[in-house]
């Protein structure tokens, strides 16, 4: 029951109405119930995980938190990261762990061997987020920063919070539990609000993001038939298909969550507008990169331990971010790859400042412009790895990426799946959409949420019209359910 299906919207039309008729202290009793239904509607035994992982933090959080021994609150921390990280490691990394053990153990043996058994398992989905989610709440009440929830059936209507339960954002607690405790009264402005960001994640999802997975499914799926610009393209639609497919994702969720009454943080702000790497990493997936931030990189000690332990952090911190999106060795070298940029990006600064200066100063337009599109080709080149089947191919992509621009034309596009109207449509739509969103992020006057009842009424039935005549009809699931 994937956000861009019409179950889905008959669910949510359901949920909203009897949330919205329950009286406010009984509504975490609806939300519960929804978040479970929607859950089980992928499979029913994964209803089960969820709640493991949902009351071991509740009560390990209450009892990291009763008066007695340093030593015994840090046990219960560490069953309650036992168990979630446990459930997580098996599900997820069990099968690629034993993988790698068995290639290294045949590659030694010269012949085919099994030294640890593989296990037939399915990953379940959402289970990334919602430990993460859970495990922030059960070690801030570790650390102090809030008090436990008593109240269970808040608790595990936050843990399971169906808006964000498949891909987030990660909602930390001090956010979502005082508004579950409290929730605000029926506000108009707000739930039209969330509609026009449901109605706009759900236009970057089928209409912009499904456009471009097609040529990228093309092209990643059998790499080897193609070279140059026919490898270049896709890996920038790539590069676009993910942003507006995941952002697509975090702004329906958010919507949904304001119809419903609730404020949810923001996980994107226009990324690819970006001018340095670590700045790339504090506008994409924000939830996902102050969590290891806060829960990763400054206990290991952040930049506080000298150079050579600052850039070993930053290295640690991004090869766990790679392999938490996905169990291959494609995913440990994207995240290896973001945290060598971001160390050389610190660790050459002043290089840059004396090298640099007097354009940054003469012409800061043009310096912008220039650093703005360097981020943006090294972040596209390193999404090669993430979509890629394997390393093997990700390495063919970008060495033959390059070669054979003189003979590329036009119609060679055609080839990737995609016709020439198609492709139009697509670059309007995309154009449209970041109008809107350069609007609304500066305060123009004709930003949506501020032009006159008729116009905004006109761009809404624009953007209906362009979901119905010009989605991709074969729905697909988003790409971070994966994870």
């Amino acid at each position: 029951m994937s956000f861009n299906s019409i179950r889905f919207l008959v669910f949510f039309c359901i949920v909203a109405l009897v949330h919205q008729i329950a009286p406010p202290r009984w509504r975490w009793v609806v939300l519960l119930v929804a978040s479970y239904v929607f859950y089980a509607s992928f499979d029913p035994i994964y209803c089960l995980l969820l709640l493991t992982v949902s009351l071991a933090t509740y009560a390990g959080a209450i009892l990291a938190a009763r008066p007695g021994s340093q030593a015994s609150r840090r046990a219960w921390l560490a069953v309650c990261l036992f168990i979630g990280l446990g459930l997580l490691g098996l599900f997820k990394y069990y099968n690629f762990l034993a993988g790698s053990i068995n290639g290294i153990w045949a590659a030694l043996a010269q012949k085919p061997a099994r030294a640890v058994p593989m296990l037939d398992l399915v990953l379940p989905v959402g289970i990334s987020f919602y430990t993460f989610q859970s495990l922030s709440y059960v070690i801030d009440v570790y650390r102090g920063q809030r008090e436990p929830e008593r109240h269970a059936g808040r608790y595990l209507s936050y843990a399971g919070f169906f808006p964000v339960l498949l891909s987030g954002p990660i909602t930390r607690a001090g956010v979502l539990l005082p508004q579950l405790a409290s929730p605000e009264p029926w506000s108009h402005e707000r739930a039209a609000e969330g509609l026009r960001q449901i109605l706009l994640g759900l236009f970057k999802k089928v209409v912009i993001a499904d456009r471009l997975a097609v040529v990228v499914a093309v092209v990643f799926g059998e790499p080897m038939e193609y070279e140059g610009l026919l490898l270049l393209i896709p890996a920038a639609c790539f590069s676009l298909q993910i942003y507006y497919d995941f952002s697509g994702y975090t702004d329906m969720a958010m919507g949904m969550a304001k119809v419903l009454g609730y404020r949810l943080p923001d996980n994107f702000n226009r990324p690819y507008a970006a001018r340095s790497f670590g700045e790339f990493w504090h506008r994409w997936h924000i939830s996902l990169s102050t969590w290891f931030r806060d829960y990763l990189y400054i206990p290991l000690g952040g930049s506080r331990e000298g150079k050579p332990r600052w850039y070993a952090n930053l290295m640690a911190t991004f090869l766990v971010s790679g392999l938490w999106h996905g169990a291959d060795w494609t995913f440990v070298a994207w995240g290896g790859i973001h945290g060598a940029l971001l160390v050389t990006e610190v660790a050459t600064r002043r290089l840059r400042e004396r090298l640099l200066g007097w354009l940054a100063r003469g012409w800061p337009r043009c310096h912008g412009f220039m650093c703005l599109t360097v981020t943006f080709s090294c972040v596209t080149l390193a999404w090669v790895f993430f979509r890629a089947r394997n390393l093997g191919d990700a390495i063919f992509i970008l060495s033959n990426m390059f070669v054979e621009w003189e003979f590329f034309t036009f119609d060679d596009l055609l080839r990737l799946g995609v016709g020439k109207h198609e492709w139009l449509a697509t670059l309007l739509c995309m154009a449209l959409y970041e109008a809107l969103s350069y609007a609304e992020a500066h305060g123009k006057a004709w930003a949506l949420a501020r032009l006159p009842m008729a116009a905004r009424w006109a761009a809404y039935y624009l953007v209906l019209a362009c979901i119905v005549f010009l989605g991709v009809t074969d729905r697909s699931d988003f790409i971070y359910m994966r994870f």
